[in-house]
């Protein structure tokens, strides 16, 4: 497989290049958008996994970085192909339609997305009918709900990862119970 990451965070470059160089991934620094150019992200100054891009208030020991963005068309879409079988997992943390939203045409050759979805947002984020109706629309399938995440206080569903699958993929061939 080749593997590719992407994560804007300043405090996680230094690792994440060690890491691609150790073992071969291809490690570019950007956040994912629907267009190029520079965004505004929340994030911490250390290496943390809850980086926001265009979200407030800040959480706890987060400060506003100015990061460079990049659509997933021009990272990828001369560099997969439907030969590929392409697997896509996004993780954004409420970001995941803009960045789908620069991906036209990587997405007419990703087979497979793991995409994170929340079932109750924040103001402007994607619940998980929007995703499931985004991926629907471009032609995947909802396959699988990989995990469910509760939240602490009461432990209401509050976000899931979701398995699409593109129609027709002998993925999703088998349709029989037993």
């Amino acid at each position: 497989a080749i593997i590719h990451l992407i994560d804007p965070q300043p405090a996680c470059r230094v690792p994440l290049e060690a890491l691609a160089a150790k073992r071969g991934f291809f490690f570019h620094p950007y956040a994912l958008s629907s267009a190029p150019g520079i965004v505004s992200m929340l994030c911490a100054e250390l290496p943390d996994s809850g980086a926001l891009l265009g979200h407030s208030p800040a959480r706890p020991m987060q400060k506003a970085v100015d990061v460079e963005a990049a659509t997933l068309d021009s990272l990828f879409s001369d560099v997969c192909k439907p030969s590929d079988r392409t697997l896509l997992k996004l993780d954004l943390q409420g970001h995941e339609l803009q960045a789908l939203e620069g991906a036209s045409r990587l997405l007419k050759d990703v087979e497979v997305a793991l995409v994170e979805a929340p079932f109750f947002g924040n103001a402007g984020q994607p619940t998980a009918p929007d995703i499931i109706s985004f991926f629907h629309r471009n032609g995947f399938d909802l396959f699988e709900i990989a995990s469910l995440s509760g939240r602490p206080r009461d432990n209401r569903l509050r976000e899931a990862d979701f398995v699409f699958v593109r129609q027709g993929s002998p993925i999703s061939a088998n349709a029989r119970w037993s």
